[in-house]
């Protein structure tokens, strides 16, 4: 390669067949982190450099004194992956390290490639043997262990295995603490014990932050249920909550904190050298780790560059200046909403079709048709460029999703945002609550048995949300405000609250129900909502008559929500209401459950 003009390297190959699909096998050994783990190499001190040209590249000193500069890894998903790594001092000038991933009858063949180049003569026997006798053993005994697992691994991506000296810290005797605490709570065995699992046996930089949507959607779990356990696994002191700002880009935590009050509303990503702001909806994400009395953990790198610290990266190349690079057209295959995207100036394409991009100092753009993805690169610098997944990832928990939970809130209700901070959250469904008369029930039965039939009309508010998967926001006199993320459930939910209510009390519910982007914000220490959507909610409930639920056309128009009100049989009107603090009549539908 270019930055080792004129030098004759030290050449190695080494080729090893496993039982893997070429794609199983490239998830694995493509972790390279896992792989330095499992080799013995120490942790890594980090600098990001950023290039007169906007690139960056990293300064990096590892676990044995070795200093280098580490250009970006360059990737095809499945198929092969390469690095390149200049030293600034020491017998080496650098080398490059490449493996690919070829079927075989067997499985897949592994064929691993590096060239080291040393800065002195003398150097070349010595090189000779460390390849000869080290690093050949090493990577053979890391696949001997693979081979190993292939037999027993059951569920799941398929991953190099955690070093023992990781996965033997755990504390066993407060992990069947933990376990009989939360089934006793009636969190599932099956999420309990795949939770101790992971902190038993994963490496500390998997365990720095544990992912429960993951977990769930790996194993087959219910989301809902995983999340709570998570929950419940903290509030018992096993697991600590980790907020992190999440780079649009790269996807990596770059802002952390334990206490949502804490956390910054912006940050800078120094590998990405972008900055951006804390989006509950989208940057700002809730992890787990567990406190240091279950599993210490050492927080670190041993590689931080590797194909799979960026899974939803499908590809990722660097194009010198005035060169074109290929990559093949069948990797979009699959791929959702694919884009490409230049690292340093953050230009990006959608990748509807397959043909010839340009790319100069102020555009990318297709030139013309392809049976590839052909890049060529027209500016004075190297750049590197990325096939991505355009949409965003589906497995990690918002602070959006999270704080609209009932148990975090009656769990965390210390959690509260930095003060004077005012959050935009994600469309939920909020439903506002009230009793009809209940100033004249006070007065004719007294305050007693009207303390008593009001309490009792709670637990059977408070059991339909949960049971709906909805969090109750805050009770307000006899009323309550609950959201929901999905509004079939806020409705499932407000109809089986009236046909409850009416069965079990003399009391007469009134009901409104509205679905929009709301706010959050920190009120008497509690998280609380504000906001068009949450105003037009309660004063859709002043509307009701009592037996009834009135609902926002928006509501109504959900597909899911309309298949509702179908299967459920109930009369509807369609109403225009003037409705106040609105300028516009709004256009309703009430929907009449019970008859009072």
């Amino acid at each position: 390669m270019s930055v080792f003009e004129n030098s004759v390297p030290v050449a190695w190959r080494q080729n090893e067949v496993v039982a893997l699909s070429p794609d199983e096998a490239y998830t694995a050994f493509a972790d390279t982190d896992r792989f330095s783990r499992l080799r013995g190499d120490g942790l890594l001190t980090l600098e990001d450099i950023n290039l007169d040209s906007g690139e960056v590249v990293r300064q990096v000193v590892d676990g044995g004194g070795a200093e280098y500069i580490e250009e970006p890894f360059e990737w095809e998903k499945g198929r092969h992956f390469s690095v390149v790594r200049r030293h600034t001092k020491g017998i080496l000038k650098g080398y490059t390290w490449a493996v690919d991933f070829h079927p075989a009858d067997e499985g897949c063949e592994l064929r691993f490639a590096a060239d080291f180049y040393p800065r002195f003569g003398w150097a070349r026997p010595l090189l000779w043997l460390v390849v000869r006798f080290v690093i050949s053993r090493e990577v053979r005994h890391i696949v001997d262990q693979v081979r190993a697992r292939i037999g027993t691994h059951r569920q799941g991506a398929f991953k190099l295995p955690a070093p023992s000296a990781e996965s033997g810290l755990a504390n066993e005797g407060r992990l069947q603490r933990a376990r009989d605490q939360l089934v006793a709570l009636n969190m599932p065995a099956s999420v309990v014990d795949s939770m101790l699992h992971l902190i038993r046996e994963e490496t500390d930089l998997d365990l720095m932050h544990i992912k429960p949507v993951a977990m769930a959607q790996e194993r087959g779990f219910d989301e809902e249920q995983t999340i709570k356990t998570f929950l419940h696994a903290t509030r018992h002191g096993y697991l600590e909550l980790r907020w992190s700002l999440i780079c649009p880009v790269c996807r990596g935590s770059k802002e952390e904190a334990d206490d949502l009050s804490r956390l910054k509303s912006e940050a800078h990503c120094s590998s990405c050298n972008v900055s951006f702001d804390g989006d509950f909806d989208s940057s700002v994400q809730l992890t787990f780790r567990p406190v240091a009395a279950l599993r210490p953990i050492e927080a670190g790198y041993y590689c931080v560059g590797g194909p799979m610290r960026t899974p939803h990266v499908v590809a990722q190349t660097n194009i010198e200046p005035g060169e074109e690079a290929s990559l093949s057209g069948d990797l979009i295959t699959g791929m959702n909403a694919p884009q490409l995207r230049v690292a340093s100036s953050g230009q990006l394409v959608a990748l509807d079709q397959l043909g010839t991009f340009e790319l100069t100092a102020s555009s990318l753009e297709r030139i013309g048709d392809s049976d590839a993805i052909v890049l060529i690169n027209r500016t004075d610098h190297q750049r590197k460029l990325s096939l991505e997944e355009g949409e965003p990832p589906t497995d990690v928990l918002t602070a959006a999703r999270v704080i609209a939970m009932r148990t975090f809130r009656d769990l965390f209700s210390d959690q509260i945002l930095a003060p004077d901070a005012v959050v935009s959250l994600q469309p939920m469904a909020f439903l506002f609550t009230d009793l009809k008369g209940s100033t004249a029930m006070y007065e004719a039965d007294g305050d007693a048995t009207s303390f008593s039939k009001v309490k009792a009309h709670f637990d059977i508010l408070l059991s339909e949300i949960e049971g709906h998967h909805g969090a109750l926001i805050k009770t307000i006199g006899d009323a309550i405000m609950a959201s929901f993320d999905d509004p079939a459930d806020a409705m499932r939910c407000a109809i089986s609250m009236q046909r409850r209510v009416h069965a079990e009390s003399d009391l007469v519910l009134k009901l409104g129900l509205h679905y929009g982007r709301a706010m959050a914000v920190t009120l008497n220490d509690r998280l609380d909502y504000f906001g068009a959507t949450v105003n037009r909610a309660a004063r859709l409930e002043g509307q009701s008559s009592g037996g009834d639920v009135v609902c926002s056309r928006t509501v109504y128009d959900d597909p899911d929500v309309s298949h509702v009100l179908k299967s459920a049989g109930l009369k509807l009107a369609y109403e225009s209401l003037q409705v106040k603090g609105v300028e516009q009549a709004m256009d309703v539908v009430r929907v009449e459950v019970v008859t009072t």
